[in-house]
This record gives C-alpha cells, structure tokens and sequence, in this order.
C-alpha cells in the first residue's frame, strides 16, 4: 500500500510539473527575434509613413540582445524604396512581455507585435499600436544573413517630409 501511494505521488508530482512547464517564459518567446529579417510590411504601413507606393517598399530588421540571457535589446530598421532610393532608418529598443513583442522607436512611438508566427527562416506578425490597441499593419519577413547599411549606399538619400 505504501508502495502504491508513493508511485501515485510521483506520478501526480510529474504531472504536475510537466503541465507547469507548458507556459514559455518571455525569454524564450523572444529567443526567435533575434537576428536580421528582409520583407514587406502591409500596405497602409508604408502609405501611412511616407505616402508613395507601397509595391517598391522594403523593411530590414536586425533585433539583437543586451545579453545572451536577455528577454529585451536594442535593434535597427530600414525602410527603403528600390526605385527612388529614399530610405528611412531607425534604431529601436525592445522587449518580450506577456505574449508580446514590444518595439520603443527613438520619435516616441511604441508599437507591439501579436499573433506572430515562425517557420524555419519566416517571421509573420501584426504591429499594433501601444496607445489605441488597434492593428497598424501586419508584416512577413524572412530571416538573412545579409545587413545593408542604406546610408552608405551613395545612390540611396533619407527620405524626408
């Protein structure tokens, strides 16, 4: 009897502790993000920043962390348009809190990314906005292991309002 109640304990332990380790820490959520990405970013995106076609619009992003134990880091992006050679570059700050990726721009704007989805060398999401909660666009980029510095390319100027 004594025998059977200590494998039924174990047995109730090891459930227990299989099903509490079912929830990812947001360390582990954002151990995905982390590295170089090329892509599109949805149609009103590019037309609400810069109002010109958004077909000839591009997004790199490079997201990489403080430390390799880190759930937050710092990261870069550059919008650029491959016939006008306008760019836009910006640095960002993020971090992985509830189910979400937060993105801190350096103009002030916070935006955060839900709903996203990897493959091997895809990333999908939608950006929302932090102040109204509402869908600013959604996103598909794929991981590279190419970085272009728009500002050094000579044939590439800032785009500007």
């Amino acid at each position: 009897m004594k025998v059977l109640r200590a494998l039924m304990y174990m047995a109730i332990m090891t459930a227990m502790i299989s099903l509490s380790g079912c929830n990812k820490t947001d360390y582990e959520e954002s151990q995905p993000f982390n590295g170089q990405w090329i892509g599109h970013i949805s149609d009103t995106y590019y037309q609400d920043r810069y109002n010109e076609d958004i077909m000839n619009w591009f997004s790199e992003m490079m997201f990489y962390y403080g430390n390799v134990s880190s759930q937050e880091g710092n990261g870069l992006q550059f919008d650029y348009n491959v016939n006008t050679y306008k760019y836009k570059f910006y640095n960002f700050t993020w971090s992985a809190n509830d189910d979400n990726l937060w993105v801190y721009y350096e103009d002030g704007t916070v935006l955060f990314i839900k709903n996203y989805s990897f493959t091997s060398n895809t990333l999908r999401g939608e950006y929302y906005d932090y102040n109204t909660n509402i869908k600013e666009s959604e996103f598909l980029l794929n991981k590279t292991n190419t970085w272009v510095d728009y500002r050094q390319q000579p044939k590439y100027t800032e785009w500007t309002k």
